[in-house]
This record gives C-alpha cells, structure tokens and sequence, in this order.
C-alpha cells in the first residue's frame, strides 16, 4: 500500500457497507445530548458539588421519615431556633439550583412527546418539594394544626442521587 497525500481518497467502491446503516443495539445518545430535556442541565459537575454540600445541610436538619436518630453522641435532626426556617430555605435552594433542570427537562420531554426519565425525576421532585412546602407552613405558621411529615431529606437525596448519576453517565 503506497501512501496517500492528504488530496487523495481512497476508494472504496468493493466493500460491502450496508451493515453501516444499521447499527443495532449501539448507543449513540452520546450521554444524552439528543435527550430534549438534558440541554437544560448546565455543569453536572459543579451542580453534584453544590447540591452535595446544600444535601448536608438538609439531612442534618431533617427528620428521616419522623424518626429521631442518634449517630457519636450527635442527635439527628439537629434543631434550633428557626432551624426548620433554615431548613425550608436550603431545601428551596437546593432544588431550585440542582433539581429545577429536571423540572425544565421534564417539560421539554413532554412537549416533544416523549416523556422519559427526566419527566418522571422532575415530577418526583417538585412533588415532594411542594408537599414539603405545605407541611412547613402547616406546621409553622397555622397554630393548632397537627403535624405535617415534610419530605425534604427525601427530596434532597433523591436529586444529589440523580444529579451524580446523569454526571457519571
């Protein structure tokens, strides 16, 4: 075989090349970039970083499933003055920053018909965020009211889980 300069090509009129346009089975979503919902994800890196820290916070300061827990002497969750106010307000921010692009994907995935992944994460997280939000103002600001379980811890793991893994993918 001689060598080609860069203004030649080589021909390839006897090869058999129609398994090329067929290639089942293979991935070509390239992590998702024809997905109509990822466009709205950003840095996934920098996005898992901060929700991881904000995440934390959130279960720190949140009861898991109304239970008290005591881990090395510390009890869980941690509570003080206003703690449940700096819960809401970590809790709000960690889902409008690391959980909001779920909720954009979502939206674009049903308006192209094609609902998936995205659609279901959003809908996951925007419940438990919005029922949160109920059971803050039930339990704070409507004196007499029974006790309303919030879903924050839940709401804050689920999106650092589902934040790593559309990262490592």
């Amino acid at each position: 075989m001689t060598d080609m300069n860069e203004h030649e090509t080589m021909d390839m009129t006897g090869m058999d090349m129609s398994s090329m346009n067929n290639m089942h089975g293979m991935h070509h979503n390239m992590a998702g970039m024809d997905d109509p919902g990822m466009k709205y994800m950003g840095n996934l890196k920098q996005k898992f970083w901060v929700s991881l820290v904000l995440m934390v916070i959130v279960v720190l300061l949140a009861p898991l499933m109304g239970m008290q827990l005591s881990v090395g002497g510390l009890s869980l969750p941690i509570t003080f003055p206003g703690s449940e106010w700096v819960l809401l307000i970590v809790a709000t921010a960690l889902f409008l920053y690391g959980g909001l692009p779920f909720v954009r994907g979502g939206i674009e995935e049903i308006k192209a018909r094609k609902p998936g992944m995205m659609a279901l994460i959003g809908l996951g997280i925007s419940v438990a965020y919005l029922y949160s939000v109920y059971a803050f103002v039930a339990n704070n600001l409507i004196p007499g009211h029974a006790h309303v379980m919030n879903f924050f811890w839940e709401l804050a793991t689920l999106i650092v889980i589902m934040l790593l893994g559309h990262w490592s993918r």
